[in-house]
């Protein structure tokens, strides 16, 4: 799993429905699956499958969530999140 974003290409799908989000990447024999809601404390998994829960904020069109290990960032471009 450690090497899985060099060693294969990743598939990210993400579904907005309002404030609330569905975050999936895909690789051969594995998927990692995050929903949260903008502006709520948020039960989250890491690609690990840690739990945790963590606030998720959007300002500026950028949505940010603190993990455990990094802080996370994506902005809202044309319809699409992009990691920044």
């Amino acid at each position: 799993l450690l090497n899985a974003k060099t060693d294969h290409k990743v598939i990210t799908e993400v579904v907005q429905e309002g404030n609330d989000f569905t975050w999936t990447q895909t690789i051969p024999n594995w998927t990692w699956s995050n929903k949260f809601s903008v502006g709520q404390e948020c039960e989250l998994a890491t690609m690990m499958g840690s739990k945790f829960k963590a606030p998720v904020t959007l300002e500026g069109g950028k949505i940010s969530i603190p993990f455990p290990q990094y802080h996370f960032t994506a902005e809202i471009i044309e319809d699409k999140l992009v990691m920044v």
